[in-house]
């Protein structure tokens, strides 16, 4: 992650044209994997958990609109996803609205969000503990069905959070000695001022020190 890199639930878009096996006609929804895998972010679209947050363990693509409901989306790229087994497992069949192509992906408290032409982060907060928040719906009906604050997903977030805050602060400890270096080297820097700027690294360091503990002790 970059230092300004968004945190969670990035806006993602498909690309224009999937190739599968290269003739785009008699690829199965399973060889479009690698593709759509990219286009995601290498995340779940429903919990966020990344692809090396998940030990490298596989993540599968998930039909947005369920086959069972929707046979012709089947092998169809722009009805896939990437998801967690977990998350995967746990949406399923679920299909609460219109059982229509054409029809919105949810309707009132129900339905899922559609990564791809909606932003996640106007339906979902992450508070500090790293649980997710609803902040309109469908948000409550996806933390239900898909149990998105168990446990293994809030403890990801939080570190998350705490590994980003800890980048953070390596930048501005960086910066800082970059900035004492370049004025010693000019003679511009006075002992007093020095000393300012070496408890500003201090200071930094021990917050680096206190946020380590944490990620670690908990992780």
């Amino acid at each position: 992650m970059t230092k300004h890199e968004v945190l969670f639930f990035p806006l993602i878009e498909r690309r224009a044209l999937y190739n599968g096996k290269g003739d785009g006609k008699t690829s199965t929804y399973s060889d479009y994997h690698s593709e759509v895998e990219e286009d995601c972010k290498n995340r779940c679209v429903y919990c966020d958990v990344s692809i090396e947050e998940h030990g490298y363990e596989g993540m599968v693509i998930d039909h947005f609109r369920p086959e069972k409901h929707f046979p012709k989306l089947r092998n169809n790229p722009y009805n896939l996803v990437l998801a967690c087994p977990k998350c995967n497992r746990s949406k399923w069949h679920h299909w609460p609205c219109e059982k229509k192509d054409n029809m919105p992906s949810y309707s009132g408290d129900v339905g899922f969000i559609d990564p791809f032409t909606e932003d996640r982060k106007k339906f979902f907060s992450v508070k500090i503990d790293g649980t997710l928040e609803s902040i309109k719906s469908p948000a409550p009906y996806m933390l239900i069905i898909l149990n998105l604050n168990r446990k293994a997903r809030t403890q990801v977030r939080r570190r998350r959070m705490l590994q980003n805050e800890i980048r953070l602060l390596i930048y501005r400890c960086s910066d800082y000695i970059q900035s004492v270096l370049n004025s010693l080297r000019k003679s511009e820097l006075a002992a007093e001022d020095a000393a300012q700027e070496l408890e500003k690294l201090q200071s930094t360091h021990n917050k680096l020190q206190k946020l380590s503990q944490e990620m670690w002790g908990k992780f």
